[in-house]
């Protein structure tokens, strides 16, 4: 099968993203990729932007935009029997449509929900909060609608989970879950000493530090820190303030992370209980390695910690 792929983050195959992708593309025969990198993955079947780092707004912009369009100049080149084309980076919508026209079959493969779309936050890096507020208001209606007509257009929707499945809805969409590489992700290693609580995901609004701070103030711990995103410099800025110890690991490589989880007593993510469009893969990483978790809720670590004798 005649395959392409079409993904913002790709290389190195770092973050859930790439990872689900490359479960896909591992699986095929004749796969082709189009993704943003951050270095050159000398491989003949992945076409290669140059992705620069979110903070930058106007030049991750550009970068999106110029991904839109090898994304279509690749499709209407190569003429594939499959595209699949895989967000959350909505803007990467742009050029959908019109991707139709050059493949047999359309998928879009949706990891995130539309809701947590927030470009009020990288408005007001620049602009007057009021202005940052209305118009990401306006941007996320934009994307919102834009979707709905992406949707009508692809011939299959696949979901990371079932909430994203209700919240787009119709008869063509189908849920293909997060998974988790249970050869790579299983226990080897003893506990640190002490206790030792990770969080492994991308620092964005959705996720509730707020909610562990004032607990990690009460308890001895130590928090590790995974991955990267627009808030993190926030975060831990403010665990700081509290004087939380906390360990920043940076953005590690896919095949490091079981190292670092498997030395945990517990890894964390919280999200608002409602939120059912946006279950981490994460959350399979730790079980995988028996590794307690908390997800929703806002919950205390110290009852966590006494639920499980710690």
């Amino acid at each position: 099968m005649k395959t392409l792929f079409i993904i913002d983050d790709y290389f190195p195959e770092r973050a859930a993203p790439a990872v689900r992708i490359r479960s896909f593309v591992n699986e095929l025969d004749d796969a082709y990729v189009v993704g943003g990198c951050r270095q050159d993955p000398k491989d003949s079947m992945v076409c290669i932007v140059d992705r620069p780092s979110e903070k930058d707004f106007f030049a991750f912009s550009y970068f999106l935009l110029k991904l839109n369009a090898v994304a279509l100049y690749q499709t209407i080149k190569r003429a594939p029997k499959v595209t699949v084309l895989s967000i959350p980076k909505y803007e990467l919508l742009l050029c959908f449509p019109f991707l139709r026209l050059f493949t047999k079959k359309l998928v879009l493969d949706v990891r995130d929900s539309v809701n947590f779309i927030n470009y009020s936050s990288y408005f007001a890096h620049f602009l007057p909060l009021a202005l940052a507020k209305a118009l990401g208001a306006i941007v996320k209606l934009w994307w919102r609608l834009w979707l709905i007509i992406c949707v009508e257009c692809a011939h299959k929707v696949t979901c990371a989970n079932k909430g994203i499945k209700e919240l787009i809805g119709g008869t063509r969409t189908v849920v293909i879950s997060n998974g988790v590489n249970t050869e790579l992700f299983v226990p080897k290693a003893k506990k640190k000493s002490g206790f030792h609580v990770a969080y492994v995901g991308n620092f964005a609004e959705k996720d509730r530090f707020d909610w562990i701070i004032p607990a990690l103030e009460e308890v001895p711990a130590t928090l590790h820190l995974v991955g990267r995103g627009r808030n993190k410099d926030r975060v831990i800025k403010e665990l700081k303030k509290r004087k939380i110890k906390v360990v920043d690991h940076g953005f590690v490589d896919h095949k490091k992370l079981p190292k670092i989880i498997d030395g945990m007593h517990a890894g964390f993510i919280f999200r608002d209980g409602e939120v059912t469009e946006s279950i981490p893969v994460a959350i399979y990483e730790f079980s995988s390695m028996n590794i307690p978790s908390i997800a929703n809720g806002g919950g205390l670590l110290t009852d966590f910690m006494k639920k499980y004798g710690l």
